[in-house]
């Protein structure tokens, strides 16, 4: 009697260890392919770690120096015209208001672009810092849920 419900344990034990060998597989099998999916996302994949760090910080200050000039254009006011000028000195004040409104949009536009290719850089790099290597690898992929 006794050598039946030790059998029953070992078959439990196998059962558990099955499933959760399976559940281990599914879970590595799909973090893999995100892995994959992500590696074709990456555009600076190709660069040298040197190389990255002198794009991140090339575009940083890139990036810093058009914040500055796009705050300091969207920070001038145009002056308005006096209510009993004329109507081409009311057309003019419109014209340049139109203008610096237009200046102050691309100037966002191109703050948006620096910086977003600055995030991407930063992705790339933070990327290659936290994947890690070998035995590393395999562990993450196999416990990330």
């Amino acid at each position: 009697m006794a050598s039946g419900s030790g059998g029953g344990k070992g078959l439990l034990v196998v059962a558990v260890l099955l499933i959760a060998g399976v559940a281990g597989g599914v879970n590595y099998w799909r973090n893999y392919q995100a892995e994959l999916q992500e590696a074709g996302e990456r555009p600076y994949k190709g660069y040298a770690d040197e190389e990255l760090a002198a794009l991140i910080e090339a575009y940083g200050s890139e990036s810093d120096a058009r914040r500055g000039r796009h705050q300091q254009l969207a920070g001038r006011r145009t002056e308005g015209v006096a209510r009993e000028a004329h109507i081409s000195d009311h057309l003019e004040g419109y014209e340049r208001a139109r203008r610096q409104g237009e200046a102050v949009r691309e100037s966002a536009a191109a703050t948006a672009q620096v910086t977003s290719v600055l995030r991407e850089l930063e992705r790339e790099q933070a990327l290659r810092g936290s994947a890690g290597a070998g035995l590393e690898v395999h562990i993450r992929r196999l416990t990330t849920l």
